[in-house]
């Protein structure tokens, strides 16, 4: 029986009709999915090169035959630990080379890894290590600030991993004499770990096993830690190389984002499953980093909507060599858009940037531009694999082309679950009759005809903003809200965002009180003090101002925009 992609007749709803398949070959739309570890799928794909360069790291080079030989050692020393298949091992660390290591040595052993924000408390962080029955904590030197109060309490072996531990000696001189050092206290330092006796292990893991755990941002409440399987994390990585990124092995790319995060994660995944030249940047100032892209020349770029400013400002000549430009996790105007892809057109670049649309839950990406399908102002069409469909939120029906509702979407790279959260997960999972896991994404979009996603607004509230350091990280002020509501006195509080030329956004509160209650400045200082206790530092709020009464829109919602113009 013929379907209607086949017959060429459209039905007038995309999930039927999936009309982006038109972008992909038979081959790729009937060939099916790996069905093997993370460890085992890169290994797949690269055994006939282990002499190509995998790592580039502050002038240190490692060799896909290099990796492959040192997360053997590491799950070794793992296992002598005993970390065991099924394991939680908690990870609190940035995309060094040991951190790599490390997760694809959980990943062979069949254990998961714990990936967590470098910016958790001592109180987030003993709670993950607890709540996820971590048997141990992996953990970067830079945050051992956060460890040492808490070591005890924590009641796993630690192991410390130097950020330097990787670089060339000159490097790892100057960079330490820098640092002030450190008590080691009980913890084992990456050295220490490789003593272990090299020994055989079990190999037991089930493609179908949870892998890796990485956590939202906490869009509404707490955090949740997305369960990402073998399967997941490896239908990600096939599917950008099934599509039209023109990847070629041995290609450089310039790797930024943090592997606390899904697209962190997810873009390693695919660069070494790709056979790419990667270069780790840990330096997250932007800046910095379009001058490392202007030095290193890398084909492949991959940067967050935060990092564009400083690259168009950035004294770029020849943009040749870029073969991929693509970002994601914000929006962009059709202006900025324009602009952008001129400056790459002007430059010489062999590609417009790519835009595209994913989420932790998904590992990265779902929906994206690619070399033979990119229209500007989209977000791109769903990958090979993924069904996109557009809901009427109210009537739960699907809408037809052009008309814009809730996105949905069912894609082999879906989580498992929210870890330990089974309200969180059915909350925005469902499964269809056809047997389809579907996910409510919250966001706002519609479908053309042709079959790509257009964003149409979110109903999560996502910013950006800069810490002293320079790393970016996301904003959500519905975090901030609810924490601020949860106090005495407080009836309403609402959270705007105010553009910063340095921080890139910072929050303003609104609160207004309960009943007859007289807010004053010492009750101030106390919300702010539990702020600071609760949530990471960048949420303090630059002020805090006190209201009568809360502006509401038409249908009683709060009035953002009226707010905004109080500032």
């Amino acid at each position: 029986m013929l379907t209607d992609r086949q017959t060429g007749e459209l039905t007038g709803y995309p999930s039927i009709d999936k009309p982006w398949l038109k972008y992909y070959s038979e081959e790729v739309i009937n060939a099916p999915l790996p069905e093997m570890t993370m460890y085992q799928y890169i290994l797949d794909n690269n055994k006939e090169h282990l002499s190509n360069v995998m790592l580039r790291y502050y002038g240190t080079k490692v060799t896909y035959g290099d990796f492959f030989s040192k997360v053997k050692r590491v799950a070794s020393s793992l296992y002598s630990m005993g970390i065991r298949p099924g394991d939680v091992v908690t990870i609190m660390s940035i995309h060094t080379p040991e951190t790599i290591y490390s997760m694809f040595a959980l990943n062979y052993i069949g254990a998961v890894a714990n990936m967590v924000y470098m910016t958790l408390t001592e109180k987030e962080l003993y709670s993950t290590v607890r709540d996820t029955n971590s048997k141990l904590l992996i953990v970067l030197d830079l945050a051992l600030d956060r460890v040492s109060s808490i070591e005890e309490d924590l009641g796993v072996p630690i192991i410390v991993m130097g950020v330097t531990d990787s670089m060339p000696l000159h490097l790892k001189i100057a960079y330490d004499l820098k640092r002030k050092s450190s008590n080691k206290h009980s913890y084992h330092t990456w050295k220490e770990l490789l003593k272990h006796e090299i020994i055989s292990i079990p190999v037991s893991c089930k493609h179908e096993a949870p892998a890796i755990i990485v956590y939202t941002s906490g869009t509404t409440g707490d955090p949740k830690g997305v369960v990402l399987s073998n399967d997941n994390i490896n239908a990600l990585a096939w599917q950008f190389l099934a599509s039209d990124f023109k990847f070629g092995r041995g290609e450089t790319y310039i790797h930024v984002i943090p592997t606390f995060l899904g697209y962190g994660i997810g873009m390693i995944a695919t660069a070494f499953a790709a056979g790419l030249d990667t270069t780790l940047w840990i330096q997250l100032d932007p800046v910095e980093v379009s001058e490392a892209i202007e030095r290193i020349k890398p084909q492949h770029i991959e940067l967050g909507v935060a990092f564009i400013d400083a690259f168009m400002n950035g004294k770029h000549g020849d943009l040749s060599h870029v073969i991929n430009f693509a970002t994601g996790g914000g929006s962009l105007s059709l202006e900025n858009e324009h602009r952008i892809n001129n400056y790459l057109l002007n430059h010489g670049a062999r590609t417009k940037m790519i835009m595209g649309y994913g989420m932790t839950e998904f590992a990265s990406s779902v929906c994206n531009n690619m070399h033979s399908a990119i229209k500007e102002g989209s977000l791109g069409v769903p990958f090979p694999k993924a069904i996109v469909k557009i809901v009427d939120s109210e009537t739960h029906d699907e809408l037809a082309y052009g008309q814009t509702g809730e996105i949905y979407i069912s894609a082999p790279n879906l989580m498992v679950e929210y870890y330990n959260n089974k309200k969180a997960t059915d909350e925005v999972i469902s499964i269809d009759s056809n047997g389809l896991r579907w996910m409510r994404t919250g966001d706002l979009g519609y479908i053309d005809s042709d079959g790509f996603l257009f964003f149409g607004g979110r109903r999560k509230r996502i910013f950006y903003t800069r810490l002293t350091d320079g790393t970016i990280m996301r904003l959500f002020p519905q975090r901030l809200e609810e924490l601020i509501e949860s106090l005495e006195k407080i009836e309403k509080c609402a959270v705007i965002i105010e553009e910063d030329p340095n921080r890139i956004s910072i929050p303003v509160a609104f609160i207004t009180p309960k009943g007859n209650e007289v807010i004053v400045s010492d009750y101030v200082s106390y919300i702010q003090s539990v702020i600071q206790k609760q949530l990471p530092s960048y949420y303090c709020p630059e002020m805090i101002r006190i209201i009568e009464k809360m502006p509401l829109t038409s249908s009683g919602k709060i009035d953002y925009k009226a707010l905004e113009k109080n500032t």
